[in-house]
């Protein structure tokens, strides 16, 4: 017959770790702008300033820094039909 733990039996416990990503998730998108479709979504964090990019796929990426008030920075390079090619030199 087992015998009932008693109440001074060290006890372990388990916490699930969830690892921040660096981006929203898409959940978390849906819940910040109230909407389901990637395009409405795009609206609402245009609308309120919120700093976003848009993948190839066409669906929005939050920072979460954009959200949680840290400060990021984020290079701009203008596309140029001379940049990253090599130069000739006569």
């Amino acid at each position: 017959m087992c015998e009932p733990q008693s109440p001074s039996a060290a006890t372990v416990v388990v916490r699930e770790e969830k690892t921040m990503s660096t981006f929203l998730t898409r959940a978390e998108l849906r819940e910040l702008t109230g909407r389901a479709r990637k395009l409405s979504q795009i609206e609402v964090l245009r609308a309120n300033g919120i700093a976003h990019f848009v993948n190839a796929a066409g669906w929005p990426v939050v920072p979460r820094a954009a959200i949680e008030g840290r400060t990021m920075s984020v290079p701009r390079q203008r596309w140029s039909p001379t940049h990253g090619t090599p130069k000739h030199t006569a």
